[in-house]
């Protein structure tokens, strides 16, 4: 939503079927991830499904190559995305997942998905002769920069290592986005004030999960910054209406709740 109204889209079929489409393609990276790892989990992380016995690695594979096949068909089918963008996509998504157990710039990698998601969506409403708007390639900046950080933080959940200050200066990266569009002449007015002021309790939220005894303590965080996505696009969103308030609102009650029964990382 938050690429496709920064590109001046408006409410339509499309953008449901560019919200079912991206799922698809999200999921299937999800799944993939998982037959990716296969044989680092079988030495290192027993608990997962493939090494657990839930499911088989082939079902695994089948499974992913079809849920980002899907999000392909509805995307193509149903949207007017540039295929150049849609493909650029779905080739970092496998990349990602190919490379991250063997590359700590994979972390850069997985930023870039999410910075994707921003200009597929937008590319269905810019088509070709539009220029990219400032705002859109600042805000799809913050959030690549954002995800790195997080991405690094959930290395370190696997290796029981800590997250140092690197990491955690990426995680402002939104607030210089916003920073940005101020500077750039952009009127977010004081719900977008609102929102950024929500976005920092929530980094500042995150933040002490860091400092907690639990032994999860750094998946706690990682989860609560996967949520945290969810104030970056009410940022860029609160422009367009405020009938984006409960929609992020009701976006991250259902994520906190989703937590409590599907590990984030």
């Amino acid at each position: 939503m938050a690429g496709w109204f920064l590109a001046g889209g408006t409410w339509s079929g499309e953008l449901l079927w560019m919200m079912i489409g991206m799922s698809l393609l999200y999921v299937g990276g999800m799944t993939l991830n998982d037959a990716f790892d296969a044989e680092w989990d079988a030495r290192n992380a027993a608990e997962r499904p493939i090494p657990a016995g839930e499911i088989g690695e082939r079902s695994v594979w089948v499974l992913g190559w079809a849920q980002m096949l899907g999000g392909v068909l509805v995307i193509v089918g149903f949207t007017k995305a540039n295929w150049y963008c849609w493909l650029a996509l779905v080739l970092t998504i496998v990349l990602y997942n190919w490379s991250h157990k063997r590359w700590k710039g994979a972390a850069l990698v997985m930023g870039g998905c999410r910075f994707l998601v921003y200009f597929v969506s937008a590319s269905a409403v810019l088509g070709e002769e539009k220029g990219i708007p400032g705002e859109l390639l600042a805000f799809a900046i913050g959030l690549c920069v954002y995800v790195t950080g997080i991405t690094i933080a959930a290395r370190n959940e696997s290796t029981s290592g800590n997250v140092g200050w690197f990491g955690k200066g990426l995680l402002f990266a939104p607030l210089l986005a916003g920073i940005v569009t101020l500077a750039m002449g952009v009127e977010h007015g004081l719900w977008g004030i609102l929102a950024v002021a929500l976005f920092v309790l929530w980094l500042i939220h995150s933040l002490r999960q860091l400092h907690s005894t639990r032994a999860d303590r750094i998946g706690r965080f990682v989860g609560a910054l996967l949520a945290g996505i969810i104030f970056i696009d009410l940022i860029v969103l609160v422009q367009f209406g405020v009938i984006f308030w409960p929609i992020c609102g009701s976006l991250l009650v259902l994520t906190l709740l989703a937590q409590r029964w599907i590990p984030a990382t």
